[in-house]
């Protein structure tokens, strides 16, 4: 049986708390926090992002229980670095901010993604050869199958007519749908076409072979390629937005990781927004003057292939909300465009 005492009440010989005591009480509070927050991640329909969201501004503290740390205790863009996202652009400190704008030379727009707010589910999708065969069918016909873009098919075909993958080892770096692969299957690409992602789709088709990106890491020997496709996934790369670490670099390292994956002589087609410097944080990069040299620095290009604009004049677009593309029926009113840049591999 025990009994009930007011609180600073101490029994004879009993050791009055330390000053410790706070230290670990707070350690336990932000344990269970993290704790609540994982159990709270799994439940179906569950997100935090919009919880936030109707309630107000976005509370550092309370995204701790998210699995993200309050910025009392990420003094330095080195805790920071320790955790995986989504997190809000006002809840980084001070150094983390400089290294995601080199800086200061990089403009920034804050937004708040967990995800893409229900539209792209943290459930990995499920491929299937109808789908495939449909998409394949529709490329055929000239349709867009990228979900979201405008013109990244055409683009995409408009380049691989131009430097041929027949025959060749292909890898897709980051796919929901598999709009990228069902062009390569189209253009004669040999198979399996391989495919990583964060989220890794579930294949039921022979002719894609999907894997996660620490599955893929664990491959040995570690496999190359003849050609690498991205597109719109190097933005996205250390901003937290899709669940992956928090790393201001993070497009500019796994650049050179793809370096790795290539055969001599191997092309890399890269599609990623381009026009002013721009960090609409965590949603993507917009690669300007400033960071696109950053993130093509040793590769050869060897064409452009997009609206025919120039990366001069793609740079002159306004810098407005960071959220027009190529969908923007107003050409003048557009932040960037998404062309594909084909790229040699740095020897």
């Amino acid at each position: 049986m025990t009994s009930r005492r007011r609180a600073g009440d101490a029994e004879l010989g009993e050791e009055q708390p330390s000053a410790r005591a706070p230290i670990v009480r707070e350690a336990l509070i932000l344990s269970l926090g993290l704790a609540l927050g994982f159990f709270l991640s799994t439940i179906p329909g569950f997100s935090l992002s919009k919880r936030l969201a109707a309630s107000g501004p976005l509370d550092c503290p309370v995204l701790a229980g998210h699995g993200l740390p309050p910025a009392s205790l990420a003094p330095s863009s080195s805790d920071i670095y320790r955790f995986k996202g989504p997190l809000a652009w006002s809840c980084l400190p001070e150094a983390a901010r400089r290294e995601y704008t080199l800086e200061g030379k990089v403009s920034v727009i804050p937004a708040f993604f967990d995800y893409d707010s229900g539209s792209k589910s943290k459930e990995p999708p499920t491929w299937t050869d109808a789908e495939i065969d449909g998409m394949i069918k529709s490329a055929a016909a000239g349709e867009e199958l990228a979900p979201g873009y405008c013109g990244a098919t055409s683009y995409l075909k408009a380049a691989l007519a131009t430097h041929s993958v027949k025959g060749k080892r292909a890898l897709v770096v980051g796919s929901i749908k598999p709009w990228v692969e069902s062009v390569l299957l189209l253009s004669g690409a040999a198979t399996p076409v391989t495919t990583v992602d964060f989220n890794a789709p579930v294949s039921k088709a022979a002719r894609i072979r999907s894997l996660g990106v620490l599955e893929f890491a664990r491959l040995a020997p570690q496999p190359t390629f003849d050609l690498i496709v991205s597109y719109s996934s190097l933005e996205h790369d250390g901003l937290g937005r899709y669940g992956d670490p928090l790393n201001p670099n993070g497009d500019l390292q796994e650049m050179r990781r793809l370096a790795t994956l290539l055969a001599p002589g191997g092309l890399l087609m890269l599609g990623v927004p381009i026009g002013r410097d721009v960090l609409v944080f965590n949603a993507h990069r917009i690669y300007g003057p400033q960071r696109l040299p950053l993130l093509t620095k040793g590769w050869d290009m060897l064409g452009l292939y997009g609206s025919g604009k120039t990366l001069e004049q793609l740079a002159q677009f306004p810098q407005g909300d960071g959220m027009r593309g190529d969908c923007d029926p107003n050409p003048n009113t557009r932040n960037w465009e998404q062309p594909v840049m084909v790229l040699r591999r740095p020897t």
